[in-house]
């Protein structure tokens, strides 16, 4: 039963970091480019809402959106799979400070855990 558990659990964790690496890598390509939200909306002929819902986690964003975002921002997305990590056994509490200097991270048993967080909080976000 536990490792069921902690197999779901890894699952979810798997899950929250590639939307969390997707909406950054976003973010980051507005910032740059110092596009907005409601600039981007229009690119794509949606609203600054929905953008900012995909941006911030709470509506679930498809990878059809995803390439319209980054060709929007006059990029593309490559794919590319990594191994896991092996599990550990060590457990870190989750009010330990982080490695990492990303603001949105706990750390957990074998390292930063992504958190979703308001992104984006660049020009008109």
């Amino acid at each position: 039963m536990a490792d069921r558990q902690n197999d779901r659990y890894r699952r979810l964790l798997n899950q929250e970091s590639l939307i969390l690496e997707a909406t950054e890598l976003i973010c980051e390509l507005m910032q740059r480019q110092g596009i907005s939200r409601r600039e981007l909306a229009s690119r794509i002929g949606r609203t600054r809402e929905f953008v900012g819902q995909l941006l911030n986690g709470s509506r679930n964003m498809i990878l059809r959106t995803l390439a319209d975002l980054t060709y929007a921002l006059d990029h593309r997305i490559q794919l590319r799979a990594v191994p896991l990590a092996p599990v550990t056994d060590r457990t870190v509490p989750v009010d330990a400070p982080s490695p990492s200097s990303a603001p949105c991270d706990e750390v957990r048993g074998d390292g930063p855990v992504p958190v979703r967080a308001q992104h984006c909080t660049g020009p008109g976000a």
